[in-house]
């Protein structure tokens, strides 16, 4: 019988803390994010990002002028990716939740405007 719960079971690609204290002091910065997606076996996989550049944003906001928003996320993923299950990028259904996961990423880096 297994007794295992299948919430602690760590997803594939899983990295151990020391890891993500490396890549935080690699790319110089305060926090790494990540996306944990589900293959078609029920499979939890995840993948880690490192914060994204001001050039990524742009290169983004031109390709979503010329409607290639989806080559466009699939670029910031490749660019973004730094470590975790190598199969998000083989499997279709999990890129492309990636990639969603990635866009979400990205607006949720915002400014709030004000006047004095």
């Amino acid at each position: 019988m297994n007794t295992e719960n299948q919430e602690d079971k760590k997803p594939i690609g899983h990295v151990d803390q020391s890891q993500i204290d490396a890549w935080k002091n690699h790319y110089k910065t305060r926090k790494i994010n990540f996306i944990i997606t589900e293959d078609q076996d029920g499979n939890k996989h995840i993948t880690y990002l490192k914060q994204p550049e001001m050039g990524l944003l742009t290169m983004l906001k031109a390709k979503a002028k010329k409607d290639q928003e989806f080559e466009a996320l699939s670029t910031i993923l490749n660019t973004l990716r730094i470590g975790g299950s190598d199969e998000v990028l083989e499997d279709y259904h999990m890129k492309f939740g990636a990639m969603q996961s990635v866009g979400e990423l990205l607006r949720a880096v915002k400014g709030t405007l004000g006047k004095l």
